[in-house]
């Protein structure tokens, strides 16, 4: 039987043009950006049900690709160099630009306004390669199966796994892809809650907390993802590392037989 999925906001971000998806700060928004050979950048527009938007709100929204641009830490502000405007396409199914030939992987970033009065968001991207357009599944992607050992110290070395993969996908800036090990971790997390009676009285709130602290960062490193936000996506994945290393600290001890 073929499989059928019920329609709901958020179920699906696959990428249509075969670029990368992100989900805009303000959860209706959803684009995708596609870099082609042609050396044109292009994004595309959805709604909250991942359906391209409206044409006459296609038509509000405007932006720019950075393409260079330098960080001053002493005064948090940033400086472009090289960009290039978006222009809505004729047909009005994407806004464009002409970046030039950017060197793979290509990193550039889309600034946007959805509105003319409405915040602009950053949305930063890294093509390992470039973009071709094919069609793909209607349903939301497949869940990754992922089977929690019994044994606390391989759950622990799984952790570490995890948080290491997060973090080379975070380097590469493959954002869409961290939601993934980044659910891993929770249920890692949540299969050590399990075990918190073998740690002394005394220490077991403080072991739960650091559980729930690790599930938390989890969805974090997940909605961050989604947004292609690359200061927000360091941040959560800063967050889960610090959360994920109480944990560690705390139940290795059951391990070793000198739980803290």
């Amino acid at each position: 039987m073929e499989p059928r999925y019920t329609q709901s906001t958020h179920a699906n971000h696959n990428p249509r043009h075969g670029g990368l998806f992100f989900m805009a700060p303000d959860l209706w928004h959803h684009l995708e950006g596609a870099y082609l050979q042609d050396e044109i950048f292009r994004v595309y527009l959805y709604d909250d049900y991942t359906k391209p938007i409206a044409p006459d709100l296609a038509r509000q929204v405007s932006g720019r690709v950075v393409m260079k641009e330098t960080f001053d830490p002493a005064t948090r502000t940033t400086k472009e160099l090289v960009t290039a405007p978006l222009t809505m396409a004729a047909s009005g199914e994407y806004l464009e630009a002409r970046v030039g030939r950017v060197k793979l992987p290509a990193e550039m970033t889309a600034k946007v306004k959805f509105t003319r009065d409405s915040q602009e968001y950053r949305f930063d991207f890294t093509f390992p390669e470039y973009s071709t357009d094919a069609s793909t599944a209607s349903g939301p992607a497949a869940p990754t199966l992922f089977e929690v050992p019994d044994d606390t110290s391989e759950i622990l070395r799984l952790l570490d796994e995890r948080l290491s993969l997060i973090g080379e996908l975070v380097r590469k800036g493959a954002f869409s892809e961290v939601w993934v090990p980044a659910f891993h971790a929770k249920d890692l997390a949540l299969a050590l809650d399990v075990r918190t009676r073998t740690l002394p009285q005394a220490v077991r709130p403080k072991a739960t907390t650091a559980v729930e602290q690790v599930v938390r960062a989890a969805w974090a490193m997940d909605a961050a993802g989604d947004t292609g936000n690359r200061g927000d996506v360091e941040d959560a994945y800063a967050a889960l590392v610090r959360a994920a290393a109480d944990v560690k600290m705390l139940y290795r001890g059951t391990v070793t037989g000198t739980p803290r």
